[in-house]
């Protein structure tokens, strides 16, 4: 992009953080030490006004991008996670889950478009205590007691995971799948981690095989001893046991972090990987946290989302550290930012992360 894009630095107005989420492109969201839940990014008026002439399209104001936002009615969370729908669901400290912002497919909920969009937190009716949720796009998932996911919202390419393509507001339990320990949601997918350490998947397979969307949850060929997972959007990577990282999906801007540009539909090895903790896939981007606390980041960085823009370079096509960046417990990763949450609470974020660079990267992604 032609303006130049943001090392890792603080995020304006936000002193510390208790947990950090990002969708695949440039909304983050956050919860301070105090619970209380904030927003910031290129959708986020969207979330919280509506546009009075056109409903299905939110008001994008750029006095609002680049600062975190409260959501209001959201003074207990746990967790927020955005999407670049735009909605979002925050998962509450009573285990109850509540979602704002667009509801054109139900992902409020509510019916479809009844209403159409809601810049206050609506609670999910229908769900038991909620461990950890999942969102994609217009449509979540929720892990509960017991090890079962119910899901809720679009379900135009079988991210429902119940057999159908029948989109809905209720949550209903994916059929056939128990003993979860984990899910992750991107795009128009989801996955699962059993307690066996296999994953499966359902939705738009893009990240397995590239051909019909799987309406339930389908087996992923060659993995086991999973113990982390994430789904981004054109891609899924999991942490094994002993460190190691796999990815597949999509390889076209090197996010597999395997040296080749190449689609893979079963599970590669990250190279010269061997200590993650954790690990975060975004939009063509993908990044892990190393058991010292430091970030290695890979593929696109168009916009800086990789090493903030030291290198000048547009892909990385094997794991890079990120310079500056340590003591990191949390990380979250997008299509044009990346952020890290240190141990402190502290958050520090690289790449497009000002409304003017957000601006110059998408002209010119």
């Amino acid at each position: 992009m032609s303006v130049a894009p943001t090392p890792p630095g603080p995020v304006p107005g936000l002193p510390a953080a208790a947990a950090l989420a990002m969708d695949e492109g440039w909304n983050t969201c956050a919860v301070t030490p105090e619970r209380t839940a904030v927003c910031w990014g290129a959708t986020i008026v969207g979330l919280l006004e509506e546009d009075p002439e056109n409903h299905d399209i939110p008001v994008v104001g750029p006095e609002s991008r680049g600062r975190p936002t409260p959501i209001a009615g959201l003074a207990d969370a746990v967790s927020v996670l955005p999407s670049g729908t735009p909605h979002a669901c925050a998962l509450r400290a009573d285990g109850s889950v509540a979602c704002f912002g667009l509801n054109r497919d139900g992902q409020l909920g509510r019916p479809a478009r009844e209403p159409m969009w809601s810049g206050e937190a609506l609670a999910i009716e229908g769900l038991p205590r909620v461990a950890s949720l999942a969102v994609g796009h217009a449509f979540a998932c929720a892990l509960v007691e017991g090890g079962k996911v119910l899901c809720w919202g679009r379900n135009e390419s079988g991210q429902l995971g119940d057999g159908s393509l029948t989109s809905r507001p209720l949550p209903e339990a994916v059929p056939g799948l128990e003993g979860v320990w984990a899910i992750a949601a991107g795009r128009e997918q989801a996955c699962a981690l059993l307690s066996d350490g296999t994953v499966r998947c359902w939705g738009d397979m893009l990240a397995t095989r590239c051909l019909d969307p799987f309406t339930s949850p389908t087996p992923v060929p060659d993995l086991a001893g999973v113990v982390g997972l994430s789904v981004g959007w054109d891609l899924v990577c999991a942490v094994l046991g002993g460190g190691d990282v796999r990815c597949w999906g999509d390889g076209e801007g090197g996010q597999l972090g395997k040296g080749e540009l190449v689609r893979r539909f079963v599970p590669v090895a990250v190279a010269g990987l061997d200590d993650a903790v954790s690990v975060e896939a975004g939009d063509g981007v993908a990044c892990a946290l190393r058991r010292d606390g430091t970030v290695a980041c890979w593929g696109k960085n168009h916009c800086g989302q990789v090493d903030g823009g030291a290198s000048g370079r547009a892909y990385f096509f094997e794991p890079t550290p990120v310079p500056g960046v340590t003591d990191v417990a949390e990380l979250a990763v997008g299509g044009m930012q990346t952020c890290a949450r240190r141990k402190d609470g502290s958050v520090l974020c690289w790449g497009a992360t000002t409304p003017t660079q957000f601006s110059a990267c998408l002209a010119a992604w």
